[in-house]
């Protein structure tokens, strides 16, 4: 299991950079190709974590969502503003078409960046699921060949009575001492009496 585990995120991690290094010329594609890698990486968490603990999946793919959603955002917005502003630009200012070829490389440049940026907030994400996953899967099969965890539990409990029921039979047992010795002392005192008659 974990060997799958291991593949898939080799595979998801190559799939990743390849697509938005190539993609990083045009912010519109850099962003759906990251609204595509978050669907990816959460599909296959829940995919490697559902056996092992529901829990554990709904949390960390919640956190990974937010994480990834926010670097995006935060790409976006750089592109954005930047564009606006290059736009604002061009548009009060008149420049050469050398100087525009030179704003264009800049747009791309920081376009690029960001995808960079993406890139590895998803590496170290991935990376982060994948070890993640090993230890829960590793915790869930150690649980399932051990047992369900309780027998010390129980077997303190099963202890705990046999240690009640022998401090019974101590109980009963000083009772009966308790009865003879009042015998005892019966027999002697009818003793005495019969021997002073």
């Amino acid at each position: 299991m974990v060997v799958v585990v291991v593949v898939v995120v080799v595979v998801v991690v190559v799939v990743v950079v390849v697509v938005v290094v190539a993609a990083a010329a045009a912010a519109a594609v850099v962003v759906v190709v990251v609204v595509v890698l978050i669907v990816v990486v959460v599909v296959v968490i829940i995919v490697v974590k559902v056996a092992a603990a529901v829990v554990v999946v709904v949390t960390v793919a919640v956190v990974v969502v937010v994480v990834v959603v926010v670097v995006v955002v935060v790409v976006v917005v750089v592109v954005v503003v930047v564009n606006i502003n290059i736009r604002s630009i061009n548009s009060s200012c008149s420049r050469s078409s050398s100087s525009r070829v030179g704003v264009v490389g800049v747009v791309v440049a920081v376009e690029e960046a960001a995808a960079v940026v993406v890139v590895v907030v998803v590496v170290v994400v991935v990376v982060v699921e994948a070890k993640t996953t090993a230890a829960v899967i590793k915790s869930y099969d150690n649980n399932t060949h051990s047992g369900n965890g309780n027998d010390d539990v129980n077997d303190d409990h099963n202890n705990k009575d046999d240690d009640d029921d022998d401090d019974d039979d101590d109980d009963d047992d000083d009772d009966d001492d308790d009865e003879e010795d009042d015998d005892d002392g019966l027999v002697g005192d009818r003793g005495g009496f019969s021997s002073y008659c």
